[in-house]
């Protein structure tokens, strides 16, 4: 029987997550991708357990990445960034539209090239070929499953790509206990 490989878990710094920059990276923030390109600070397939500490990470961030991933392995994706996301902790992510590529098949023909590469993924490296879809029902949807709350929508800078926003869940304060004074009349 194979052994599980021990994750060692750390706090990111900073603790502000990009997962799959690519080649447009943001700045202010930690950058995990498949690649080993200049700004990726940590190369790991994010199919695997994310390496963060419980509660560690304030924003995640990812622009057209879930789409890479099967459909079976978006749920586990999900839940390691709410696992390692502090609570009231923030994550955007960013999808292509599958209901904007259907309008547009249908609308202009001449931009099935594109439209079809948009759907698919570019297809220019291994990792580069969409595997799932959204639209903006189901990207929320598998976010509120997750058990990310107050999911928002976003506009962006082009409508064929979908902005949504969702915050790990705050845990109630526990109420403190309050003593009753117990008066027993004789």
């Amino acid at each position: 029987m194979a052994k599980k490989k021990r994750i060692e878990r750390f706090v990111p710094e900073p603790n502000k997550v990009e997962l799959g920059q690519g080649d447009t990276p943001l700045e202010g923030f930690f950058h995990v991708d498949i690649r080993p390109l200049p700004s990726t600070d940590l190369v790991l397939d994010l199919r695997d357990p994310l390496p963060f500490e419980d509660e560690s990470v304030a924003e995640y961030y990812s622009c057209h990445f879930l789409e890479h991933l099967d459909r079976h392995e978006i749920p586990k994706i999900l839940g390691e960034i709410l696992r390692s996301l502090v609570p009231g902790g923030r994550v955007k992510f960013v999808f292509p539209n599958l209901m904007w590529a259907a309008e547009a098949l249908v609308k202009h023909p001449e931009w099935t090239p594109s439209v079809i590469e948009y759907i698919y993924g570019h297809q220019d490296y291994s990792a580069n070929y969409h595997h799932w879809g959204f639209t903006p029902e189901s990207a929320s949807r598998a976010i509120k499953e997750a058990g990310f709350e107050n999911i928002q929508f976003e506009s962006g800078p082009v409508d064929h790509s979908i902005h949504i926003i969702g915050f790990k869940p705050v845990p109630p304060a526990p109420v403190p206990e309050v003593e009753e004074d117990v008066r027993v009349d004789l």
